[in-house]
């Protein structure tokens, strides 16, 4: 009894829940057509006469093939029977409010064609699959012109059986503009595809410059945290001799446990390391990139932090020798480091200027500005770490001093590559950054190609 209960209840619950999916799935199809019925109805209103009174050339048509293959979840009969009796009656309640001479019985039944053109629109949309159709532009503008032409012949056939109607002459016209409509589908569809298509790679580029940035500001911590697992090494190392040579049985036993704790800091560390090591495992098998891209990834980045800071700055990026690298995250980090640190060196109005050549066994890449400059007494600390003169007088604040830092370790340490701080001239600062070719070139890519700027 127990389990005919138990599956009694799964059952009712499986088809409870399955009844909630088909509710939700059906409301999501109404407001669908709901949506389409309000967008087209509008636009049945925006309409052009070109030939004569008889003939109305509605944007409505153009619309409404659009919205049934973006609403792919609709039936496209149910959809445009809808549609057709809908446009009826608002273009009838539209005329009676605007004529008083006609009872709006007679109106209704003047505007009820409109709807035959619809319905026939759409169970020849829906036999003839174009949403299957619009990879082919041949075939969807075909399709939609009988569409269009067989829709407007059989509303045109039904004013004539009603009323006076030069149906005759109406057919040659009604067929001429089906092309012409057909045509302006086929083109707001294609620029339509081509605007989404370009706005979501503008997307995917933004978010790519961002996760480059991200990276690479993560590889930096990553090589810090290398480096102070290798000072903490060294530290319990001197920490043990120490315990050794110390013969006070209580000082040797203070010595031994910081050498202890030191150990199970630096275990801490490993384990941060060797979990940001697997995390940018895939990260690492990033393709190559020429320098020239590096330099438009990092020049739309600089150009956000420039309109963020209202400064007049002027961004030049002049590639002499371009190349492959695969040294992207270090690169980005090193080069970014400089040029935030010569914005802020500009007050107002100012210009940054970054090259980059092959010299001989070299590669030499320069950031320059003309921004407050550095004073002479200050030159030998510039790569300290925690040595800094930009303060925010309003908070207070005085920045980290670890970017210059941060930039020379990595250039040093990982690219066996040199800082040079150049002395200022005419108002210009200049540091130059020399690597060895070995070290940053792609050899299986390298294309010394002379883009003289």
């Amino acid at each position: 009894m127990v389990i005919y209960y138990y599956y009694l209840n799964k059952f009712g619950c499986e088809i409870l829940n399955m009844g909630v999916r088909k509710l939700k799935i059906d409301r999501k199809k109404i407001e669908s057509i709901i949506a389409i019925c309000i967008i087209t109805v509008f636009n049945g209103q925006i309409y052009i006469n070109p030939f004569s009174l008889w003939f109305r050339f509605s944007f409505a048509v153009v619309v409404l093939p659009l919205l049934l293959i973006y609403f792919k979840n609709v039936s496209v009969i149910t959809t445009s029977f809808i549609v057709g009796f809908c446009m009826a009656f608002f273009r009838s309640f539209v005329f009676y409010f605007s004529n008083d001479s006609m009872t709006y019985s007679n109106i209704i039944v003047q505007f009820i064609p409109v709807s035959s053109f619809y319905i026939v629109y759409g169970i020849l949309f829906s036999i003839f699959n174009i949403r299957k159709k619009v990879d082919n532009p041949v075939n969807f503008i075909l399709l939609l012109w009988i569409c269009d032409s067989i829709g407007n012949i059989v509303e045109a056939a039904i004013r004539n059986i009603m009323e006076k109607f030069p149906f005759e002459n109406a057919v040659l016209v009604i067929i001429l503009i089906g092309f012409i409509r057909s045509i302006v589908i086929y083109i707001v569809y294609y620029m339509i595809c081509y605007y989404k298509k370009r706005y979501e790679r503008e997307q995917s580029e933004n978010k790519y410059r961002e996760l480059l940035f991200f990276v690479s500001k993560l590889k930096t911590e990553l090589f810090f945290l290398k480096k102070s697992i290798n000072d903490i090494e060294d530290t319990m190392e001197k920490s043990y001799d120490l315990y050794e040579k110390i013969e006070n049985s209580k000082l040797k036993d203070e010595a031994l446990n910081i050498a202890k704790n030191i150990h199970e800091i630096k275990k801490d560390y490993q384990r941060v390391v060797t979990g940001m090591s697997k995390t940018l495992q895939n990260v690492n098998k990033l393709r190559k990139f020429k320098i020239s891209e590096i330099f438009k990834i990092i020049e739309a980045n600089t150009c956000k932090l420039i309109d963020e800071s209202n400064k007049k700055i002027i961004l030049k990026f002049n590639v002499i020798d371009d190349f492959y690298t695969k040294e992207i995250y270090p690169l980005i980090s090193v080069l970014n480091n400089f040029i935030i640190n010569s914005l802020e060196a500009i007050e107002n109005y100012g210009e940054i200027i970054i090259d980059v050549k092959i010299n001989g066994e070299y590669a030499i890449f320069s950031v320059t500005d003309n921004g407050i400059g550095i004073q002479e007494e200050d030159t030998y600390l510039i790569f300290e770490a925690g040595f800094s003169t930009k303060i925010d007088y309003k908070t207070g604040k005085v920045s980290s001093g670890l970017g210059l830092s941060h930039a020379k370790n990595i250039v040093e340490q990982h690219f066996d590559g040199v800082i040079k701080y150049c002395s200022q001239y005419k108002e210009l600062t200049k540091f130059e950054i020399t690597i060895p070719c070995s070290k940053i070139v792609f050899k299986g890519g390298k294309t010394i190609e002379f883009l003289h700027s």
